[in-house]
């Protein structure tokens, strides 16, 4: 027998050995009444199980955009942060003891493609039966649960909800969420509450979750936040060698990005980004020099592709416009897919935004021909079932952001201003369209500087955006009670606090544990200044899962820990003023270029 024969008929005995633990455990339990799964099916559950899996490893990605890979063929070492340590996640036993973990991490870093790998490994090694969920397809009255059943069904394992609660009490089953910051808006609250009832009803079942920050799952109190990390040294090297067509490709390209573009290496913290990398490369024999040219070139290497396997054949496209053309279409189509805050579009909403893109343009309308080049040449949109996505959420946000750098000085203002002054309801604003922005502080950074990040950071300052003061500002009394009112120190459960703190809820906190602590939140403040603002903790999401909140500001009115706190708030105070000399500074750079001079060359 053939080593891969051995290994696919190992593999089925695993899998097999699974089924009976699972059906051993429910037979026990409810007795004879488990008519409802066939043990005599188990070759054919076996397979679908197998199959299902193989089907949920296999992606499109950017790499290979026209059809489904093996994730296996480009994966590349994932690595997380535990207990300060970075720790190389090869297997779901990697996690434990925690047993219900968010995975949380910026665009690209590639925390779907890990729980694919997580998803497969489990399965490979036969202690637990992975369910794997994509939370983007809960949609209008669909449930978390519904969605778990049909899962089941699709592996031959027909189950009712009295079976489903008992194999989550099984200790066989991991639940794998994926991309709870696709999920729409309105459904995020239903979703977050059963997520919540599932881990604390079966608090001892494994439930990972991946996330981008900040999408509101975070401050759940039953689940651990876990930080997905960026590549580092020369890890890159890695992901181009497995991206890369032959070593000797691979080897010139490592070779410029270390001798000709130093700080490049900087820029390559993700797997998505050394992608673009390659592809870009491969292309144009050009290196980007900042994250934004990571993202320009993309569209035009894919609309101009060839096909790989016929030599000199370039696809043929509907539509008749130039490049220029396609890509102005396509910049307005993902700002307007983007203002309605979706993942996934029917062919409708898709070929809606195509017409109102060409209207917008004052074009002739082409939007049938033209989303299908963007589907079928491009491949930016993919089919997904009965729905259409974006291949990569970047995508549609870099492309937004572009759209948004040429408009006129009219619109872009309207637009940045309609971020500074946000009351605490309309935060999340700010937070869906935090990518846009991010892109627009490196393409269109004189007017993101002078209407959005320099007026924000002057609120704070209380200041005038054409008067900041040379030196650092310090907070005054009531100042202070303002800036501190804001803040809450989120606990999740009474024996954290007193772990962190010493006492409980109702007393105030050791000196000695809270600087330890406050020590921890500025780090974790900083980098939401950079975006032009401050963490306030007092939002509906806080409420909504009924977290243990410590007051700041009384804490401070009782005479405690007032040096740690002022020195907290007055060194958040100085970031925020270096900021705002720095944008400052960026504006007046900008408006002081010598404008050339007329000159009649008739």
């Amino acid at each position: 027998m053939s080593a891969s024969k051995l290994a696919a008929s190992a593999s089925e005995t695993i899998v097999g050995k699974l089924i009976d633990d699972i059906y051993s455990y429910l037979k026990e339990h409810v007795g004879e009444k488990i008519k409802i799964w066939q043990i005599e099916q188990k070759a054919k559950q076996t397979k679908l199980i197998k199959k299902q899996i193989q089907n949920i490893q296999r992606v499109k990605t950017l790499w290979q955009v026209d059809k489904a890979v093996d994730l296996n063929q480009f994966y590349c070492d994932s690595y997380v942060v535990l207990d300060k340590k970075r720790v190389k996640i090869n297997s779901i036993q990697d996690l434990l003891p925690r047993k219900q973990i968010i995975i949380s991490g910026i665009a690209g870093q590639g925390k779907s493609i890990l729980l694919r790998y997580l998803c497969g490994n489990t399965l490979r090694q036969g202690e637990y039966l992975p369910v794997f969920i994509e939370l983007r397809r809960i949609l209008g009255p669909d449930t978390l649960k519904l969605h778990i059943i049909r899962y089941f069904e699709t592996i031959g394992l027909a189950v009712d909800e009295p079976l489903l609660r008992l194999l989550f009490a099984s200790g066989k089953i991991v639940v794998l969420l994926d991309g709870f910051d696709e999920i729409q808006e309105t459904e995020k609250s239903q979703i977050i509450n059963e997520i919540e009832d599932l881990g604390k009803t079966y608090d001892q079942m494994l439930i990972i979750i991946t996330s981008r920050p900040d999408s509101g799952i975070e401050v759940s109190p039953i689940f651990e936040v876990v930080k997905l990390d960026n590549l580092r040294d020369d890890e890159y090297k890695h992901v181009i060698r497995k991206l890369a067509y032959d070593n000797k490709f691979a080897g010139i390209l490592i070779a410029q990005v270390e001798l000709n573009k130093p700080k490049l290496r900087e820029l390559l913290c993700t797997p998505l980004l050394v992608t673009l990398l390659v592809m870009a490369y491969k292309s144009f024999q050009e290196l980007p020099a900042q994250l934004s040219d990571f993202f320009d070139s993309i569209f035009q290497v894919l609309l101009q592709r060839h096909d790989g396997v016929k030599p000199g054949y370039k696809r043929p496209r509907r539509c008749n416009l130039n490049d220029s053309q396609y890509r102005v279409i396509f910049e307005c189509m993902c700002y307007l897919s983007k203002r309605i805050i979706k993942s996934m579009f029917t062919f409708d909403e898709l070929c809606k935004f195509t017409k109102d893109a060409f209207s917008a343009q004052q074009m002739a309308d082409q939007s049938d021909s033209f989303l299908t080049d963007i589907i079928q040449v491009t491949c930016l949109i993919l089919k997904d079932g009965g729905a259409y996505r974006f291949i990569h959420k970047s995508v549609q946000e870099y492309y937004a952001a572009s759209y948004i750098k040429h408009r006129t000085e009219y619109n872009a203002q309207k637009f940045y201003s309609s971020f500074v002054k946000l009351s605490e309801e309309e935060l999340d604003r700010r937070g869906i369209w935090g990518q846009e922005l991010r892109f627009l502080s490196e393409i269109d950074q004189y007017r993101y500087n002078k209407y959005y990040l320099l007026p924000s950071l002057c609120l704070e300052l209380k200041c005038e955006s054409d008067s900041v003061p040379e030196e650092s500002p310090k907070y005054t009394y009531d100042e202070l009670k303002e800036y501190l009112k804001r803040f809450y120190l989120i606990l999740r459960t009474e024996k954290e606090c007193i772990k962190l703190f010493g006492v409980g809820t109702r007393g105030y906190p050791r000196r000695e544990e809270v600087k330890k602590y406050f020590d921890l939140d500025i780090s974790k403040a900083l980098p939401m200044i950079e975006q032009g603002s401050i963490p306030i903790f007092k939002d509906d999401t806080i409420q909504r899962h009924e977290q243990i909140l410590v007051d700041v500001w009384n804490i401070y009115e009782a005479g405690q820990l007032r040096t740690e706190f002022e020195n907290l708030a007055n060194k958040l105070l100085e970031e925020i003023h270096q900021r705002a000399l720095k944008a400052r500074d960026i504006i007046r750079s900008e408006e002081s270029r010598e404008v050339l001079p007329y000159i009649d060359i008739t």
